[in-house]
């Protein structure tokens, strides 16, 4: 079943409990959190998109999630990829993954060098300065996209 929660509701632990329950394949976020700690808590995620990612300073919050293949933040402010990149090397096999970045700095790019997996799509909307070469990968994706406009 599809759920709507509040970010209200994700500090209230009998909500949380319940949710834990639950097998999420997928967890789409519209408004922007304080923490996204929570995330951790869902092992079995497949898809994970956020919007208004302005407060995440770090993708630690994805870890042990040997499921998850289809990956979308926008606006967020990155040291680097290390945890998606180490996830993504470390997950099942699927037919390929797939990642957007929309308007997000990231500091430093190259564990896209370390990528042992398949990428079906590498999309960026670069940040003011950025270039297509930061986001080359040691293994090409399938579609890579780098949007100037």
């Amino acid at each position: 079943p599809k759920v709507t929660l509040s970010a209200d509701d994700l500090r209230n632990s009998e909500i949380m409990q319940d949710l834990k329950k639950c097998r999420l394949a997928g967890l789409y976020i519209f408004t922007p959190l304080e923490n996204y700690n929570f995330v951790a808590e869902f092992k079995r995620l497949q898809d994970l998109f956020i919007c208004k990612g302005e407060n995440i300073r770090s993708l630690s919050f994805i870890r042990d999630m040997p499921e998850l293949f289809m990956f979308y933040l926008e606006n967020a402010k990155l040291a680097n990829l290390e945890s998606l990149i180490t996830n993504f090397n470390n997950g099942k096999s699927f037919a390929g993954k797939c990642m957007g970045f929309y308007h997000c700095s990231v500091s430093d790019t190259s564990a896209l060098q370390n990528v042992d997996f398949t990428t079906s799509e590498l999309l960026i909307w670069p940040v003011e300065g950025d270039s297509k070469e930061r986001w080359k990968m040691n293994k090409s994706p399938v579609t890579f996209r780098f949007h100037t406009k």
